[in-house]
């Protein structure tokens, strides 16, 4: 597994995004799981942001509903690797 995240990160309405690689945790805390994603989306309340109707603090990462893979697991949960999380 790649030691960085590839993110999308919005610094304003009226910004381009910014593609930019985010470090990953070194360790997962207890009860903690890291999923690789496959398909992030954009609801209206990310619309609203982009647009400038909606103000977040920035830079931030839009796009929080998602599908991917378990990654990583920390100690305590009992998800299997490979498992397909939303």
């Amino acid at each position: 597994m790649s030691n960085d995240a590839t993110t999308a990160i919005f610094d304003g309405a009226g910004k381009s995004s910014r593609v930019t690689g985010l470090p990953l945790p070194a360790h997962l805390d207890d009860g903690e799981v890291l999923a690789r994603l496959a398909l992030g989306t954009i609801c209206v309340s990310d619309l609203h942001t982009i647009q400038g109707r909606r103000r977040e603090p920035t830079p931030c990462v839009l796009a929080h509903e998602g599908a991917g893979k378990v990654a990583a697991v920390g100690r305590g949960r009992e998800v299997g690797l490979g498992r397909r999380v939303i």
